[in-house]
């Protein structure tokens, strides 16, 4: 939702074309056992002209920004064959195109590996067969080399290995699921015996071990500390010992953001009362880093009561604390957030809080998202942490992420889509991989007609689908801006986002064009606020496309989600004759050359179905237009014309507001008071109408300006910020600035027309 397809763009289209032509290419050549492979020597001389380019590159601390591309050929599911059940085969017996299930290939890496759209090297078998090897969904140059991702001289088995002809004309092993390969040691039983490590007679002990893992990460070479502990545990040390090796890496799996396998480590002890200081803080900072926060405050408060000294325990209770808080009341310090926000990464310290609100089944629709109680226009329905989040802003706005922009080209689905969210294929992939226990909500949702692996662990390993998470990401990914507060009122579906992360429970908010909540964003956390009021067991529903273009919006609803729209909008769409539509559009057009009010009057006299039932949106933007005008141009005389078109805008959205409209007289108005009976479509915009009437109304009605201000704040806190503690400091209110604010600069100009209370609103 809200990221950039350019499929029928021309700037990129023929991407799309390109890659097609490849696939269709190679499709006809499967099968097929190739003659010309190039010998061992000529792949290794090429490959290490790349190999140059590669490192000159990474020397150049180049700040160029890249645009990635990622393509999603046709999907095919991991391995999922126990190794017993697998049969070995060698380069020379493979074909083309073709996933060899039942069998495995035993590989060496002899090259060092390059780092291009995947990692590349060069793979032999132990004939000397070579090809090249590629490897996808793996992290960034810069939070692992691709050098300590596929070392060489590394050994590794490839289960049920898929062979294909590769972009430059060649031949190669694709591996998309990083699941299907078994690291094996240099002294494992399956290597031939050329390529084992000799036996050494000074074997280390368990201390030597030990001592290796602690300069490894000293050095920040947590994977390889991991290997050397795991070999120091593998000595049989005694148990106190044991505890010390457990811990230490425990802190290299934190580092690696392993936070299952670190608890997993700090649990060697069952009875947490008898654990040492560092297996109970090591244990709560990764139930904290799971969202596990009651578990960790169990934990440190066991540490606390064995260990009272402990600083860094007694700061991580208040954390915990402060988590929990949130989680259980909703009650946030968004001020503090906001600072978060303002890092980069923009990744705030917070909890999700799941308010009136539960995922149900939908006639119809599948799963969706209902209330489980009444709830007001405004009421927090939810505050999430994003699942995955990335964004292409740096700390300066000049200043972008190389690795976080990109774009996906599925030739399966023929979408192409650009911005931050191809980024996170890769991180899901790692956040699956190595922290299973997470897996279950992510792996929940909606993937469309995607067929899945039915098994989930091989020799008990996890096995994670890359198309998988594809399929969910690009169905339930939301593009964003880092704070919405402070981005343009419009965002430009031109434009790239700043921002896209997956929200789970958000993502089960099905599509309406009358949509009854809003979403808005600091850094990776959504709020979700009610827009109008509703009973209990009401379904949510916003848009995720643009409704003013209808076609172009269900045709992209079809395209991307297979269903189309028939809400009440879209039904009165559907009855609306063809020529009334021509002729909305023609007094649009005309717009230039005619008096606005007769435009309205006539862009009125187009729709059948009051406002109340389906928001007239172009006839809002034109009264908007005119309010706008009206307030800033003084020398039309009359400000209060701004406040009749600021209303008028609003009841076009379907707001029904009483106590104020043009034949209610002063006494009457100030006996009922401004009340909104029915909170119309939530578009950004109402923020404007509502500052507009307050602008007015503070000078010639200062009973409704009151109130205004209370609809205006209510309004800003759903659709524009999410909260209302900013509210008076964004539009600078209430104290000196050192310099008037927009609005303190309209109430001077309406002032400045000498105008008297009036009874016509």
């Amino acid at each position: 939702m809200d990221i950039q397809d350019v499929s029928n763009d021309a700037q990129y289209a023929h991407i799309l074309l390109a890659q097609k032509a490849r696939l269709e290419a190679a499709r006809a050549r499967k099968g097929e056992r190739p003659t010309d492979r190039p010998s061992r020597n000529a792949l290794a001389r090429d490959h290490m002209l790349q190999y140059q380019q590669f490192m000159a590159l990474k020397k150049s601390d180049s700040n160029d920004v890249q645009m990635r591309a990622s393509i999603v050929g046709d999907p095919y599911l991991p391995s999922t064959t126990p190794l017993q059940d697998l049969k070995k085969i060698m380069i020379d017996e493979l074909t083309l195109e073709t996933h060899h299930r039942g069998s495995y290939l035993l590989l060496r890496l002899f090259v060092p590996p390059v780092r291009l759209t995947g990692i590349i090297s060069l793979a032999e078998d132990e004939t000397g067969d070579a090809l090249t090897f590629s490897l996808y969904q793996q992290e960034s140059e810069d939070v692992r080399p691709a050098a300590d991702i596929l070392k060489k001289d590394s050994v590794l088995l490839l289960r049920e290995p898929y062979f294909k002809c590769v972009g430059d004309g060649g031949y190669g092993l694709r591996v998309d699921h990083p699941t299907d390969i078994v690291w094996l040691s240099s002294d494992d039983a399956l290597l031939p015996s050329a390529w084992r490590a000799p036996k050494l007679d000074n074997a280390k002990s368990g201390a030597e071990w030990k001592q290796k893992g602690n300069g490894e990460v000293k050095e920040g070479k947590f994977e390889e500390a991991i290997k050397s502990y795991t070999s120091a545990l593998g000595t049989s040390p005694a148990s106190t010992e044991a505890e010390i090796i457990y811990n230490n890496r425990a802190f290299a799996y934190l580092r690696l953001k392993k936070y299952d396998a670190a608890l997993q480590d700090t649990e060697h002890i069952v009875d947490p009362s008898a654990r040492s200081e560092k297996a109970l803080y090591r244990g709560a900072l990764a139930l904290y880093s799971l969202s596990r926060f009651q578990e960790a405050l169990e934990l440190l408060q066991i540490l606390l009561n064995k260990y009272p000294t402990t600083q860094s325990g007694a700061f991580e209770l208040t954390r915990i604390k402060a988590r929990l808080k949130e989680q259980k009341t909703g009650v946030y310090n968004f001020k503090k957030m906001y600072k978060a926000a303002k890092l980069r990464p923009p990744i705030v310290d917070g909890a999700t809080y799941i308010g009136p609100v539960e995922v149900r089944e939908i006639p119809g629709k599948g799963r969706g998202l209902v209330t489980t109680r009444n709830v007001k226009a405004g009421d927090l329905l939810m505050c999430e942490k994003a699942f995955c989040y990335a964004h292409a802003e740096g700390p300066t706005k000049s200043e972008m992420h190389q690795a976080d922009i990109g774009i996906l080209v599925n030739l399966g689905t023929n979408r192409l889509t650009i911005g931050t969210h191809v980024s996170q294929l890769t991180e899901i992939y790692q956040k699956l991989t190595n922290n299973p226990s997470a897996a279950a909500e992510f792996l929940d949702l909606y993937s469309g007609s995607y067929k899945r692996a039915t098994e989930h662990k091989v020799d008990g390993a996890p096995v994670v689908d890359s198309f998988l998470i594809e399929r969910i990401v690009s169905l339930n990914v939301f593009g964003s801006t880092v704070t919405s507060k402070d981005a343009p009122q419009i965002s430009s579906q031109d434009n790239v986002f700043g921002a896209s992360g997956l929200w789970i429970k958000a993502a089960y908010i099905n599509h309406t064009c009358m949509k009854n909540c809003a979403r808005t964003f600091i850094g990776d956390t959504m709020i979700v606020r009610a827009t109008k009021d509703m009973p209990a067991n009401t379904e949510l529903g916003w848009c995720y496309a643009d409704p003013m273009n209808r076609e172009k919006m269900q045709k992209s609803l079809s395209n991307s989600w297979g269903f189309t729209c028939d809400c009440a909008m879209c039904q009165d769409d559907a009855k609306t004759p063809l020529k009334l539509k021509a002729r909305r559009k023609e007094i649009l057009a005309s717009l230039s050359r005619s008096d606005p009010r007769d435009a309205a009057v006539k862009l009125e006299s187009t729709y059948a179905t009051p406002a109340k039932d389906v928001p007239r949106f172009e006839l809002f933007q034109l009264y908007l237009a005119m309010a706008q005008h009206f307030i800033k141009d003084k020398g039309n005389g009359n400000a209060l014309n701004a406040s009749i078109y600021a209303l008028k805008a609003l009841e076009a959205l379907g707001f029904v507001i009483y106590g104020v409209n043009m034949k209610t007289s002063m006494s009457q108005r100030t006996k009922t008071g401004l009340v909104v009976k029915q909170w119309g479509y939530a578009a950004e915009q109402i923020t404007e109408c509502w500052e507009i009437l307050w602008t007015v109304w503070r000078v010639t009605s200062p009973d409704l300006a009151e109130k205004a201000k209370v609809y205006w704040k209510l309004a800003y806190m759903m659709v524009r910020a999410g909260e209302s503690d900013t509210f008076d400091d964004y539009y600078s209110l209430g104290k000196s600035t050192g310099g008037e604010s927009d609005s303190e600069k309209l109430v001077e100009g309406v002032r400045a027309m000498n105008l008297k209370p009036s009874g016509i609103l």
